[in-house]
């Protein structure tokens, strides 16, 4: 048998040690490697056909690399476009709840035939003394307040004097804007020369010291407060007969409202300036009025050197903002940017 020819195309006898060999458990000689039933002894090994019996699942260090780097490819591709998702979804929300106060406010002035403005500012500045108001300092809130022409005495209750100011409407809750999206007057983007500015946003508008707080734009003798940064702290106001209020040289209007600077917080002279104060007690201090609105992402603002003026704020808000007028007789926004205040 060990010399036996077989014919060409005739099928090769089945050994039957071998597959005794087989069904008793004991591994034929080149099992996994070559087909050794049937073919003739005097074929060298090398000849003989590769036959796999099983194939193997795990993975090379080549293959895992290659699936690692795929991988890490699609997130360094998808962590940008989420982030810009995200950012679009923040600006879209902003814009809407801006609409939405600006255009109840409009309708309050009309409907109670009196002047009412939103004031736009800093978290931390207004007196919000809630949990969630504690947690959001960094966010820019919008407030409702009302024209006043009367005000009571804290000390003489029932004695009323004359004061024109625009007071924080009681039932107003601010309108807290979402994260890392704020909102600066639209006049900021003006380059043209007016008003004794030679460039009129940068000069006037975005000029002063971001996030500290003055009590006042204006100083003893009306003059513009130069260390007062007018686009942190602003105001849209309306009138029930006329809209919109602005359009000229920017007016600055009186408030009383809550001040946040530390040592005005305690009890003073008999009287409180804090979490329970009565609004009769708040000092009173003027705002300028705006009639347009940039969008823009506060924290990329933020990351300009401290030495930064005018200019430099107002090439950055261009690059990163979104510009909007107020409509005069609706106070929904319409994107495009002024030509002028």
């Amino acid at each position: 048998m060990a010399g036996r020819w077989v014919p060409r195309g005739a099928c090769p006898p089945v050994h039957a040690k071998p597959r005794q060999q087989a069904a008793s458990g004991t591994q034929l000689p080149h099992e996994h490697a070559h087909a050794d039933v049937g073919m003739p002894p005097s074929v060298p090994p090398s000849l003989r056909p590769f036959v796999p019996t099983s194939l193997s699942s795990a993975f090379t260090v080549v293959e895992l690399a290659v699936v690692i780097g795929i991988i890490v490819l699609l997130i360094a591709l998808a962590v940008p476009a989420f982030n810009s998702m995200s950012a679009q979804s923040r600006h879209a929300s902003a814009v809407q709840s801006i609409n939405g106060i600006l255009t109840r406010t409009h309708i309050s002035a009309v409907g109670e035939r009196s002047m009412m403005a939103v004031r736009f500012g800093p978290a931390a500045w207004d007196l919000d003394q809630t949990a969630e108001g504690a947690a959001d300092k960094n966010r820019q809130t919008a407030v409702i307040y009302r024209y006043m022409t009367s005000v009571e005495e804290p000390f003489n209750p029932g004695n009323v004097y004359y004061d024109e100011r625009f007071v924080r409407r009681e039932e107003s809750q601010p309108v807290r804007l979402p994260s890392d999206v704020w909102v600066a007057p639209g006049e900021g983007l003006v380059t043209q020369n007016m008003h004794g500015y030679t460039n009129f946003g940068a000069d006037f508008v975005l000029r002063g010291n971001v996030g500290e707080f003055y009590l006042e734009a204006l100083d003893q003798s009306g003059t513009v407060n130069a260390e007062f940064y007018n686009a942190d702290d602003f105001l849209v106001v309306f009138d029930p007969h006329t809209g919109l209020m602005g359009g000229g040289r920017p007016t600055a209007y009186g408030l009383r409202a809550y001040d946040p600077r530390p040592g005005y917080q305690t009890e003073s002279a008999g009287q409180w300036q804090g979490a329970n104060a009565n609004p009769a007690w708040d000092p009173e201090f003027n705002r300028f009025a705006f009639t347009g609105l940039v969008v823009y992402p506060r924290e990329q603002f933020a990351a300009l050197p401290t030495d930064a003026d005018g200019t430099d704020r107002q090439e950055l808000l261009r690059r990163i903002g979104r510009a909007y007028y107020v409509n005069r007789h609706s106070g929904v926004l319409v994107t495009g940017e002024q030509e002028g205040p």
